[in-house]
């Protein structure tokens, strides 16, 4: 398993190595990071102030909304100066963020933002699936980040800054996690949130890798890949046959599914109320 995980390593380095060696590929990803941290992975709120119920977390979690709006505008400022902000150059499934909210992890960041009522106990989930997306994002932008540092220390000094924030990001919702867990008596199930959040996400990553390589090699990207990175890079492509979803979150133990289930029974009592009337 060690071996494995060291060749996908030195995959992975290869990958992010020839990105930055091209200026095409290298602009295109300046790109989908910005569209990253424009939205998705935190709610669409002005503040969180009295909606999770927990005075601990609430500052943190908006503390966290602003980090990622400054990241998008960063990204945002840097790329109209150089004049090569692009964002319709990057296809809908490069946004691994949203397919992540797609598939159950984020949920909850989109009840709250359409001020729907919710349990504390689903932030549980929602927390863990924003760990596992700051526990890939610091290593593939620290990556990119030395990539960077020679030939544009312009990127490298921004994505520094923006790692700096993650890492306070990823510490936090882990916390976060974990005191939920204690406190609703489902501190396993939060804990295999933690574990299997991370690993989903990684799965998924590895998953799209393919993608990536056939985009920035035959797109006009100029990306240029080893011989035998395209070999693994076919072989990922019969993983991704296989394994083509993004796994879905943990269920939630009985006690906290019957509590999620009545607080969205009531949510709809009205409606329900007014098709009788």
């Amino acid at each position: 398993m060690k071996y494995i995980e060291r060749f996908l390593k030195k995959a992975v380095e290869h990958y992010y190595t020839q990105v930055v060696a091209c200026p095409e590929s290298r602009v295109w990803y300046h790109n989908l990071y910005q569209q990253l941290e424009s939205g998705g992975e935190v709610p669409d709120l002005d503040t969180c102030r009295g909606k999770l119920n927990d005075e601990w977390i609430e500052p943190l979690f908006d503390k966290h909304q602003d980090d990622e709006n400054r990241h998008a505008q960063m990204w945002l400022d840097l790329l109209t100066k150089r004049n090569t902000y692009n964002p319709d150059d990057i296809p809908g499934w490069a946004n691994t963020v949203a397919a992540f909210c797609n598939r159950g992890w984020l949920a909850t960041v989109d009840k709250l933002s359409k001020d729907k009522p919710i349990h504390q106990s689903e932030l549980i989930t929602m927390f863990a699936g924003i760990h596992a997306l700051e526990h890939l994002a610091i290593g593939r932008f620290q990556l990119m980040s030395d990539l960077h540092r020679e030939i544009d220390p312009e990127i490298s000094q921004l994505l520094d800054v923006v790692i700096k924030d993650e890492k306070f990001h990823q510490a936090y919702t882990k916390e976060a996690v974990l005191r939920l867990g204690k406190r609703h008596n489902c501190l396993e199930f939060a804990k295999q949130c933690l574990d299997e959040g991370v690993v989903a996400y990684q799965k998924y990553a590895l998953s799209l890798m393919p993608n990536y390589v056939d985009y920035l090699g035959k797109k006009g990207k100029g990306a240029k890949f080893s011989r035998w990175f395209l070999v693994l890079n076919q072989l990922l492509k019969v993983y991704k046959f296989f394994k083509p979803q993004l796994t879905e979150p943990p269920a939630l133990p009985k006690h906290i599914a019957q509590k999620v289930a009545e607080v969205e029974q009531r949510a709809n009592m009205p409606a329900m109320q007014m098709q009788g009337a």
